[in-house]
C-alpha cells in the first residue's frame, strides 16, 4: 500500500508507548529507548525514497490538475490547524454535521472560536502529557494519526471523515477509561454501563440515519449540500444527479452554481457543456466544452464530445480533427468514428 498515512505509524507507536509505560517519567522512558525506534523510523525512511517521494510530487500535481488546488497558494498550516482541530473534535464529539467537503465559509466568530478550541486542546494534551495521563497519550496519538494534515505544504484536505478512522480507536479508549473513572467517582451501580449503552445508543442511531443517506446519490448529495452550502464540488455531483434523470434545468442550475462558486473549476464547465450536448443546444455545449479544455488540457473528454458534436453536424474534418487530438491525448480510447 502506497499511502502517506502509513507514516503516522511509528508516530502512533510512541504514543501508544507513552500509554502503557509504568515509569514514574514516560516521556523520559520513551526517548531513552531511541534505539528500539530506530528500525521504524529507518524504515519509514526507505518507504519515502522508494515510493514516495514521487508520490508527493505527483499528488501536488494532482491537486492543482484534478482539484484546482494548488498547495503552495492555500492557506498557512497555522492558518488552518484551527479548522482542522476544532472539526476533528466536533466530528468525534458530536458527528452530526457529516460531508464529504468541509468547505463551509466562516465568520470571523466562528473562526475565533476554532481557535479557541484548538489552544483548549493542545493546552490540556501537553498538561496531561506533563502529568503522565494515559489521557494525554491518547489525545497525542490522535494527533499523530492526522500527521499528513499537518503538512507545511498542503497535501490533503484541511479534514476528511476518512482521516479520523484510525484516531476513532484512541478516541474510544479515552471514553472507556473516562467510564470507568466516572464508575469509580460516583457510587451509582452499574453507571458506566449505563452511560456505555446511552453513548452506543446515540452513535447507533446516528450511524443508521447516515447510512440512511447513502440510499442514493440524489440523497446523498442533496443531505450534504444542506451541509456545505459553498462547495462547488456537491453541485457538480448533484449536476450530475440531474443530468442522469435528465432534468436539464435544475442540472443547468446546479453546475452554474459550482462555477460561480469556482469559476475555474473545469470539471463543471465540461458537465455543463455536456449537458446542453444531450439537450441538443450545440452552440452552448460547443462553448463550455471548449472553456472547460481551456481550462485543464487534460479533460481530452471535452475534444470527444467537441468530435462528436462536429460529426453530428456534418462536418467532418474538424471531427476529425477533434478525434485525433483524442487519440493523441489517450491512445487507449475506443468507439471513436473513423473518418
Amino acid at each position: 500500500m502506497q499511502t502517506p498515512w502509513l507514516f503516522t505509524i511509528p508516530l502512533v507507536i510512541v504514543a501508544l508507548d507513552l500509554f502503557s509505560d509504568k515509569a514514574k517519567s514516560p516521556i523520559r522512558s520513551v526517548f531513552a529507548r531511541w534505539k528500539i525506534y530506530l528500525p521504524y523510523l529507518v524504515s519509514t525512511g526507505l518507504y519515502w525514497l522508494i515510493f514516495m517521494s514521487g508520490r508527493f510530487t505527483s499528488r501536488i500535481t494532482a491537486l492543482v490538475t484534478d482539484y484546482y488546488v494548488d498547495p503552495f497558494k492555500q492557506t498557512g498550516l497555522i492558518f488552518r490547524l484551527p479548522y482542522t482541530i476544532y472539526k476533528t473534535v466536533e466530528l468525534y464529539l458530536v458527528p452530526l454535521r457529516l460531508s464529504f467537503f468541509h468547505e463551509e465559509a466562516l465568520t470571523q466568530s466562528v473562526y475565533y472560536l476554532m481557535v479557541a478550541v484548538t489552544v483548549l486542546v493542545f493546552g490540556l494534551m501537553f498538561w496531561l502529557l506533563w502529568k503522565n495521563s494515559r489521557f494525554g497519550a491518547l489525545m497525542l496519538a490522535i494527533m499523530f494519526s492526522l500527521a499528513p494534515t499537518f503538512s507545511p505544504v498542503q497535501v490533503a484536505w484541511f479534514i476528511a471523515e476518512r482521516y479520523l478512522y484510525l484516531g476513532g480507536a484512541f478516541f474510544a479508549m479515552i471514553l472507556g477509561l473516562l467510564l470507568v473513572k466516572v464508575d469509580k467517582k460516583v457510587k451509582i451501580r452499574n453507571l458506566a454501563m449505563y452511560l456505555l449503552v446511552g453513548l452506543l445508543t446515540l452513535y447507533t442511531v446516528r450511524l443508521v440515519t447516515r447510512a440512511n443517506v447513502f440510499k442514493s446519490s440524489k440523497t446523498l448529495w442533496t443531505a450534504t449540500q444542506k451541509l456545505a452550502p459553498t462547495s462547488y464540488r456537491i453541485y457538480n455531483n448533484l449536476g450530475d444527479v440531474y443530468t442522469n434523470e435528465q432534468d436539464w434545468p435544475k442540472a443547468v442550475e446546479n453546475f452554474s452554481k459550482s462555477m460561480e462558486l469556482a469559476p475555474d473549476y473545469a470539471d463543471a464547465i465540461h458537465n455543463l457543456g455536456y449537458t446542453y450536448m444531450l439537450m441538443g443546444d450545440y452552440d452552448n455545449a460547443k462553448k463550455y466544452l471548449t472553456e472547460s479544455y481551456e481550462k485543464n488540457s487534460r479533460l481530452w473528454q471535452a475534444l470527444e464530445k467537441l468530435g462528436h458534436i462536429e460529426f453530428a453536424q456534418g462536418n467532418n474534418e474538424k471531427a476529425k480533427e477533434y478525434f485525433d487530438r483524442v487519440r493523441e491525448a489517450n491512445p487507449q480510447v475506443q468507439g471513436l468514428p473513423n473518418i
